[in-house]
């Protein structure tokens, strides 16, 4: 695992804490690709950095966190790693060390989440879809009649057609070792979400 990774809990769990690990420890975590947006709003600095390790309120965080939460506790993944959460932003000697580790913070990750839509961590990625590519279709006789919703048409993530390209995420330069260094990726586009393993 990282150095610093977020301990998320289970599924009802709303406090979480930033915890520390020593070097060589092993575990299944998640990782978060996302734009920051224009504004860095939730960090992890050397002031705020016991208060981290403490506790950290569900609630206080921004939407595209708590969907990456919300993600992998679903998976039954405890542990997540979100680059300006375990990171210290205003040590540069941090920085430094923990930088150069992202490549293994990606390889290792035992799920990559991609909030390829969101444009910054306050918009989130798992918000509604529009509702006229959906088709919904509802059978049954009586008073009880399913509905089930459908994608009009899904598109594959291939070599040659990529779908993800005019995403926010997918915009930035900076996010390309997260999405082919990653071994398993869940995308979480505009208009669907893609695997890739």
């Amino acid at each position: 695992v990282p150095t610093r990774i977020l301990d998320i809990g289970g599924q009802t769990q709303n406090s979480i804490s930033l915890r520390e690990f020593p070097t060589g420890s092993h575990g299944q975590y998640a990782a978060l690709s996302h734009c920051w947006g224009t504004k860095q709003t939730f960090i992890t600095s050397s002031t705020n950095l016991v208060d981290r390790q403490k506790s950290i309120d569900f609630n206080e965080l921004p939407q595209t966190f708590r969907d990456a939460i919300s993600v992998s506790r679903s998976f039954g993944i405890n542990y997540l790693w979100i680059d300006s959460l375990c990171i210290i932003q205003n040590d540069i000697d941090d920085w430094k060390r923990e930088s150069v580790k992202m490549e293994q913070v990606y390889t290792d990750a035992t799920l990559v989440i991609s909030a390829s839509r969101a444009i910054s961590d306050s918009s989130g990625f798992l918000n509604p879809r529009r509702n006229d590519e959906i088709i919904s279709i509802s059978y049954g006789e009586g008073g009880k009649m399913p509905t089930f919703y459908l994608q009009q048409a899904l598109q594959p993530l291939t070599p040659f057609a990529d779908p993800l390209k005019s995403e926010p995420l997918h915009q930035r330069g900076w996010a390309l070792q997260e999405r082919y260094l990653a071994r398993r990726t869940l995308h979480f586009g505009s208009h669907q979400i893609f695997w890739n393993c």
